[in-house]
């Protein structure tokens, strides 16, 4: 028999590993692998439900996974950031807090009586989900970093953002849970387990081992208070202009928020619980933002649970790879080598403004996104080529990267979620994005002078 707190939709948990307990283990194992916070996390509060349910401590162990596709020193930064805060509230409720990486995090995983685990979407997350399941026999998984769970959004892969809107906006209000924090019955701080050392960046990274070097955004600061701060800044300063500016690369109209998204730094529902009580549904900027935040957000995970080649160049449609193999072989003006791209040492200075953002504070603006990452198609050999090197350059320095919404973005830019144009050059029918788009822009020369001094590589 299942059991669910009264706060917790049940649609939000799904059994990875169901069997009997086993009822040696003297504690209950929350894996925090994808929600990085202590407030708001159904995971963490149905972990503690369960812990005081069966009698037992709770203990929360974040998975420091060096496999992370493109996990580096600044994305590592990013994350310690959140690491002490964590740390401090769990304490405060009782609740021993590890870090640990990944095999010795098993090694846990083994000899607890149960296992809980927040979802992750990519195809290396779900992956290790299912390595769970082989190390514990009651493995439950809860949804909550998506507004409305993606097997109950939709039963299949959506081709449009159209077709899973309504889907999903008919189902928002019944997910806007309230995630109360429940109180603890058996303090787990006085076991005598350890973990690795995250006092300050330098001890993780000495535990971390080896690890690419990118130079870490060091006034973008990783945890939710910074989230929450964000939050704060958006609702009271820019949402009122959000639906007229967001898609203007020189105004500051956007949440900020996509790291910490990535991250579960923040979930989907606090962000919108707190945009509803300043505005509410219905008004022009709050529907914008329910279709980047809800819509396309969740499109993004509709897709990587549904399309096994999701995140690679096969998994577009079939329409856009044959398009764009037809004109693989147009001539293209200019050919760029991927260390020249990386540096930003282009013609166009758009392209390159864009790059020299990434650089600089690991994000693209999201419209500059699109034309950075179809510009690409033009200077590169193939299609192939292109679509690999968005991937390389977009999760080796975003800070919301390797994540659906990054494959999702990348892949619209070659056609995926799109309908067919009219048929141009390089491009097929795949929808094209030139520079005049960008010059019609009111505040482009902002942006264009605000990213035109080098970041350096």
């Amino acid at each position: 028999m299942e059991y669910f707190p009264d706060f917790l939709r049940p649609e939000r948990v799904t059994s990875l590993a169901q069997a009997a307990l086993d009822k040696r283990g003297e504690y209950l194992v929350y894996v925090m692998d994808a929600s990085l916070r202590a407030y708001g996390n159904h995971a963490l509060e149905y972990a503690v439900f369960e812990a005081n349910r069966l009698g037992r401590s709770l203990v929360v162990v974040y998975n420091l996974d060096e496999k992370q596709p493109f996990m580096n020193t600044r994305k590592l930064h990013f994350i310690h950031g959140a690491l002490k805060k964590v740390d401090e509230r769990l304490s405060r409720r009782g609740i021993l807090f590890l870090v640990r990486k990944t095999e010795s995090l098993l090694k846990l995983v083994n000899e607890a009586v149960s296992v809980v685990v927040d979802a992750g979407y990519t195809g290396h997350q779900q992956t290790f989900r299912k390595t769970l399941a082989k190390y514990c026999d009651s493995v439950k998984m809860v949804e909550g970093d998506v507004v409305v769970p993606v097997k109950t959004a939709s039963t299949r892969a959506e081709p449009y953002a159209r077709t899973i809107r309504p889907k999903l906006l008919n189902k928002l209000d019944n997910f806007l849970e309230t995630v109360p924090e429940i109180p603890v019955k058996q303090s787990s701080t006085d076991l005598d387990i350890e973990g690795l050392r995250y006092e300050t960046f330098e001890h993780l990274l000495k535990d971390f081992g080896s690890i690419e070097f990118v130079e870490p955004v060091k006034d973008v600061v990783g945890g939710e208070d910074e989230a929450h701060k964000r939050l704060e800044t958006f609702v009271g300063e820019r949402l009122d202009r959000y639906a007229a500016e967001r898609s203007d690369p020189g105004s500051e109209a956007c949440s900020e928020l996509s790291p910490y998204l990535r991250y579960g730094m923040i979930s989907p529902v606090q962000v919108l619980k707190r945009v509803f009580e300043y505005r509410r549904r219905g008004d022009v900027n709050v529907e914008s933002l329910i279709n980047e935040l809800v819509v396309w957000r969740e499109l993004a995970r509709n897709g990587e649970v549904y399309n096994p080649f999701f995140e690679k160049y096969e998994g577009l449609p079939e329409w856009a790879r044959e398009t764009l193999s037809i004109h693989a072989g147009d001539r293209r003006e200019q050919v760029y080598s991927m260390s020249e791209l990386e540096r930003a040492d282009t013609h166009d200075v758009y392209w390159n403004a864009a790059q020299q953002e990434l650089l600089a504070t690991g994000k693209i603006h999201n419209y500059m996104r699109m034309y950075w990452c179809k510009k690409l198609l033009e200077w590169t050999d193939s299609p192939e080529t292109a679509y690999r090197y968005a991937v390389y350059l977009n999760n080796k320095y975003g800070l919301d990267a390797e994540d659906p919404n990054s494959y999702l973005g990348i892949s619209w830019c070659f056609g995926a979620y799109d309908r067919p144009f009219t048929e141009s050059k390089i491009y097929g029918k795949v929808r094209r994005m030139t520079d005049q788009s960008l010059k019609r822009k009111k505040q482009i020369n902002n942006y264009i002078q605000r990213w035109s001094a080098p970041a350096g590589i």
